[in-house]
């Protein structure tokens, strides 16, 4: 006989229904509560949200309006002027953690947070974001585990560019009535959750007393069966199970003539199943385990993304860091849509050639990253119109197609090294001709010269030396061209010649 502690079906019965109970409730409780807290995150949520945006609604309202006020002051460079607008703006709004004006050079001509803060140039990151804005806009920034929200505002004059405001506004206050409704709101859901234990122990002790009852009723037929099982254990098949039952327990003491015969035949062939079954499920783990390593480790960018939005679903290590973010996390919580990145043209050409085939290969697409990073690819698509998904695989040739800009100038800057080697070789030559062109020229004019001194030169023949020394000019003017084209970077027009 089996050395387990025996256990009546009466009490088991009881125990379930008492768990049955007890985890009925708990359950009550733990979702009431859990309904409670998720209505406290998302009110609190919503609250911190809408405080938000009306601290952003403020804060460009005040810049925006101070770069207007500023103007005349910055074009007539009214230090003072500047100084004493910025530091009454910090002084008069308690949430305004400082104020800076600053020139083009990043120069503060006012930094004010309480007192002055002296600096000759603010290189900081946020500084070097400002100074970049071509428009009122905002950036969310922690300083010393504080939020602050900086506002800025660019102050031109005309096209010129004078400067730019900046103000720092803290959501320290903002937090702390955050804070203390969330404490108020969680004394009162811990009093509601000690209401509703109080009243699961009532419904708990009522329901068990009512099911006490009812085992009892259950419990007679089973004991009958338990003796006639206890019998069959000790090797006494021989006796029919005999339980009268107009219930499932009476299919029970009916079935288990049948079971003795069959549960060896059904041991059997389970256990040749359940090694079958480990087999497969070891291949099948193997190979999944190959198929995402190579997934992850994979050198071209792999992804999936959804059809009617473009939404990405998933991604490799190498398509995320093509995307620029360090996990899928991060892109998922960013809702990145990659067609967002390439021409509006492009996208529609896609689309269309997608409506009549279900694989595009090696499309070369121009992306732009975070506004300025720009990345050249080819992308592999194929469509899954049944799960409404889109699979496809992006390669990186941004570096090959600069290598080979980059061989093209070279290679003309070699062309245009061996030109300017000719003409230093070549120097020596024309200048030795040129010197022959103008020494017929200056022979020519000295002859005239003498000539009309003796007064016995007639016009015809000063038209023929005229005539030479054009001839002369002629050949100087060739020989300038000729240098002149060897030096040029452009492409030389050459002739064939006679030489005969």
């Amino acid at each position: 006989m089996n050395s387990t502690r025996f256990t009546s079906i009466s009490k088991k019965i009881k125990s379930i229904i008492f768990v049955t109970l007890f985890i009925t409730v708990t359950v009550f409780i733990f979702v009431t509560t859990l309904l409670n807290l998720l209505t406290l995150d998302k009110n609190l949520e919503d609250s911190e949200n809408e405080i938000k945006k009306n601290l952003t609604g403020k804060g460009q309202i005040l810049v925006t309006n101070n770069s207007i006020a500023l103007r005349g002051m910055a074009e007539d460079n009214s230090f003072s002027a500047i100084s004493d607008l910025v530091v009454k703006t910090v002084q008069n709004d308690s949430e305004i953690q400082y104020g800076i004006f600053m020139d083009n050079e990043s120069r503060p001509w006012i930094y004010f947070n309480g007192e002055v803060v002296q600096s000759n140039k603010l290189d900081d990151p946020v500084s070097k974001w400002a100074a970049r804005l071509k428009r009122t806009d905002y950036k969310e920034i922690r300083k010393e585990n504080e939020i602050i929200f900086e506002f800025a505002a660019p102050i031109f004059s005309g096209s010129e560019k004078l400067g730019t405001i900046r103000y720092g506004f803290s959501l320290k206050s903002i937090r702390q009535k955050i804070e203390d409704t969330k404490s108020y709101v969680l004394k009162r859901s811990l009093v509601e959750i000690l209401l509703y234990v109080f009243l699961g122990f009532i419904i708990f002790v009522i329901a068990g007393i009512a099911s006490t009852k009812r085992t009892q009723k259950i419990v007679v037929p089973l004991n009958d069966l338990t003796d006639a099982a206890e019998r069959m254990s000790s090797g006494n098949y021989s006796e029919p199970l005999n339980v009268q039952s107009n219930d499932e327990i009476g299919v029970l003491a009916n079935s288990f003539n049948l079971m003795k015969v069959k549960i060896q035949e059904y041991t059997e062939d389970l256990h040749s199943k359940i090694l079958e079954l480990n087999r497969s499920k070891k291949e099948l783990y193997k190979k999944e385990k190959e198929y995402r390593s190579l997934y992850e480790t994979a050198v071209i960018g792999l992804f999936r993304s959804r059809v009617h939005d473009g939404k990405l679903l998933k991604a490799n290590k190498r398509a995320l860091d093509m995307f620029g973010y360090p996990n899928l996390e991060d892109a998922l919580a960013a809702n990145f849509v990659i067609a967002d990145h390439y021409s509006s043209e492009q996208r529609k050409e896609i689309l269309e050639q997608l409506k009549f085939q279900d694989e595009l290969s090696n499309v070369i697409i121009h992306f732009t990253f975070d506004g300025d990073r720009e990345m050249i690819g080819t992308v592999s698509i194929e469509i899954n119109r049944e799960e409404a998904y889109l699979e496809g695989s992006i390669l990186d040739i941004t570096e090959r197609i600069r290598s080979e800009e980059m061989l093209k100038k070279k290679e003309q800057q070699l062309i245009q090294a061996q030109k300017m080697e000719t003409v230093g070789n070549l120097a020596g030559g024309l200048a030795h001709d040129f010197n022959n062109v103008l020494g017929g020229i200056v022979g020519t004019l000295s002859l005239i010269q003498v000539k009309r001194s003796k007064k016995n030169i007639s016009l015809e023949k000063i038209d023929d030396y005229l005539e030479d020394m054009k001839k002369s000019a002629d050949r100087a003017t060739n020989l300038v061209k000729q240098l002149l084209t060897l030096s040029r970077k452009q492409e030389l027009s050459l002739q064939s010649i006679d030489l005969n």
